[in-house]
This record gives structure tokens, C-alpha cells and sequence, in this order.
């Protein structure tokens, strides 16, 4: 199995709830400016990302007109492409 590239320890526990089958332990959920942080991107970039139906980005809640992303699904979107980017 491939290695994966290094996290912090706050995804570690997210990641570790997803892994033992509980997805929704964390019940955050991340406005796109802290997306754009987190990828170091701009918001545009999301928003491609979100359109682009081949990268299965998660989809976000929208509350007030903002979008909020499941932390969840996007340590998992991200654990998904990391694996796929890394030889074996």
C-alpha cells in the first residue's frame, strides 16, 4: 500500500471516525473561504471543482446563501484523490 502524503493531527481524527465507520462524529462543516485555505486556492477554483462532475467533489449546504462543506467528505474526497496521485 502507497503512503500517504502527511496531515495534521486534527484530520487524523476526523479521518480515524470516518475509518471506523462513523462519518458524521464531526458534524463541521467548513465555509469555502477555509476550503480555499486549507487547498490554497481561490474560491473560483472550488467552484470548478464543484462542476467538474469527474472529480466527485462534495457537495455543499447552503445556509444564508453560503456554502458550507461536510469536513468529513472533504477529508474524504481529498484521502480519495491523495491515494489515486501517489505511486504505488
Amino acid at each position: 500500500m502507497s503512503e500517504l502524503p502527511p496531515t495534521s493531527p486534527d484530520i487524523e481524527n476526523v479521518v480515524g471516525s470516518v475509518e471506523e465507520g462513523n462519518p458524521s462524529s464531526s458534524g463541521r462543516k467548513l465555509p469555502t473561504r477555509l476550503l480555499c485555505k486549507r487547498f490554497n486556492v481561490c474560491d473560483r477554483t472550488i467552484a470548478r471543482w464543484q462542476n467538474n462532475p469527474q472529480l466527485r467533489f462534495p457537495a455543499p449546504i447552503v445556509i444564508n446563501g453560503r456554502k458550507y462543506f461536510d469536513e468529513v467528505e472533504v477529508v474524504r474526497w481529498e484521502r480519495e484523490r491523495a491515494s489515486k496521485s501517489w505511486p504505488a
